[in-house]
């Protein structure tokens, strides 16, 4: 299985975290970037996710980046933080 190498490159305890992909063997990623931040409510605590990256294969990969990448990159981290609100509740 190919190996996904990150470095965690921002961290504000309970705030924010910034996350640099260094390198994707199983993506067509050449690098990335995620920062989660964390806004907190009376009873529940907003998330927001943005991310940046780089595609592999030149042009090739900026169009596929466009449509398919960042609908799939939407997808998972949207699943991601459902996952989390449902473990949450359980704990």
């Amino acid at each position: 299985m190919g190996a996904l190498e990150e470095t965690v490159t921002g961290w504000d305890e309970g705030k924010r975290m910034e996350i640099k992909i260094d390198s994707a063997d199983k993506l067509p990623i050449a690098h990335g970037l995620a920062t989660i931040t964390l806004s907190g409510a009376d009873t529940a605590t907003d998330v927001s996710v943005e991310y940046s990256y780089e595609p592999k294969f030149g042009v090739l990969g900026h169009l596929m980046g466009r449509f398919m990448l960042d609908g799939q990159f939407t997808k998972g981290f949207t699943s991601f933080l459902k996952n989390l609100e449902q473990a949450s509740r359980k704990a």
